[in-house]
């Protein structure tokens, strides 16, 4: 994973100087998240589908600083234990999943106006008979 610095860290990474804020360099992709959850670096790139949750059952899986970035990626609050962590990023998934939904039935209701029409046509003839 390529990431690009935020902050200056001090010392060397395999013997070489860190990268200056704003410069980039390659780290294997756990670090990278890492690095990305404390706050010394952003992702270049957007992560693989894969290192995003596809449902709940995802997120027993994954460690506490996993969670932290994936808080962090969807724009939620990282703090507290891995469980909050994991009921939010829950709570999260379900109301995307909700808005997915939404989008598909712009309508909002299951009603047809088949039914509506049968229904004054009913009361069309009732006021006929009287």
């Amino acid at each position: 994973m390529r990431v690009r610095m935020k902050t200056q860290i001090g010392g060397y990474r395999d013997l070489q100087p860190w990268p200056a804020p704003g410069g980039t360099i390659d780290v294997p992709d756990p670090e990278g998240r890492d690095l990305i959850a404390a706050g010394y670096a952003e992702a270049t790139e957007p992560e693989s589908a894969a290192a995003a949750p596809a449902d709940e059952a995802d997120l027993t899986t994954k460690s506490h600083r996993e969670l932290v970035a994936l808080a962090k990626a969807a724009g939620l609050k990282a703090n507290g234990s891995a469980d909050a962590l994991r009921e939010r990023l829950a709570a999260h998934l379900q109301e995307q999943a909700d808005a997915d939904h939404d989008e598909s039935d712009p309508a909002g209701d299951d009603a047809s106006p088949a039914a509506e029409d049968g229904d004054d046509a009913a009361a069309a003839s009732h006021d006929d008979a009287a």
